[in-house]
């Protein structure tokens, strides 16, 4: 148990530190950005019909905190992060915890759902391909597996798309119609969602399927040649 625990506490902190990295690199590249974020904010409400001058992008910069040296935002940046406390997004200004909240629940279930729909095929597909001694079925999964680990999500994804846009005028993107957009939840709207978000979960599944297949199947072949097996066989137990 002890050894466990100092594992997980080894890998948060190795998480964290890979976190903070990525963050610094990921400020430096925006250092080298022209432009910054005052700059983009009243670009935008300029483009909206206020007019902006030179003065107004500097009181901006103050307000922000972009007068500031570098390292000194990434570290003030760093320690509200740990708070929970990720700033406010550049143009919408809208709290970035907020933003992200809807749409961290909804790509989790997205992704519980594919992980779910992989392993409900992968299981029973494996089983059967490793069981069986049909070598159509076996080669006919085999191709599928080898498909999905070859296929890129973003490829399959791209495909479906421009399939659907030809053959049906659908672009088939988005997780809502127009009329559920901005909708507050209801059951219509839940329904919607399904009805729109079967394609990412598809193509999230596709290579966690192909994977799975592999495995179970792998596993499957290796234990039906124990010798338990030829013993329970021997005593009359079914195959199921």
């Amino acid at each position: 148990m002890l050894n466990f625990a100092r594992f997980v506490v080894t890998r948060a902190v190795m998480a964290s530190i890979t976190l903070m990295i990525v963050s610094l690199v990921v400020f430096s590249l925006m250092e080298l950005v022209p432009g910054d974020c005052a700059e983009r904010y009243l670009a935008f409400k300029n483009t909206q019909g206020s007019g902006i001058s030179v003065a107004d992008i500097e009181l901006e910069r103050q307000r922000l905190g972009l007068d500031r040296p570098f390292l000194e935002r990434w570290a003030s940046w760093i320690a509200n992060a740990f708070q929970g406390e990720f700033g406010d997004s550049c143009i919408l200004r809208v709290d970035i915890a907020q933003l992200l909240g809807d749409k961290f629940w909804l790509s989790l279930g997205i992704c519980l759902a594919s992980l779910a729909l992989a392993y409900a095929i992968a299981i029973p597909g494996g089983i059967i391909a490793a069981a069986a001694n049909n070598p159509f079925l076996n080669n006919s999964l085999r191709i599928v597996s080898y498909l999905g680990l070859a296929m890129p999500n973003f490829l399959l994804a791209l495909v479906i798309m421009l399939f659907a846009t030809v053959y049906f005028g659908n672009t088939m993107t988005g997780l809502y119609s127009d009329a559920f957009r901005d909708a507050p939840w209801s059951w219509a709207k839940f329904l919607d969602l399904l009805s729109h978000a079967w394609l990412p979960i598809f193509i999230l599944g596709w290579s966690a399927t192909a994977f799975a297949l592999q495995t179970v199947r792998a596993l499957m072949s290796d234990e039906i040649g124990k010798l338990y097996v030829t013993a329970a066989a021997a005593r009359g137990v079914h195959g199921r």
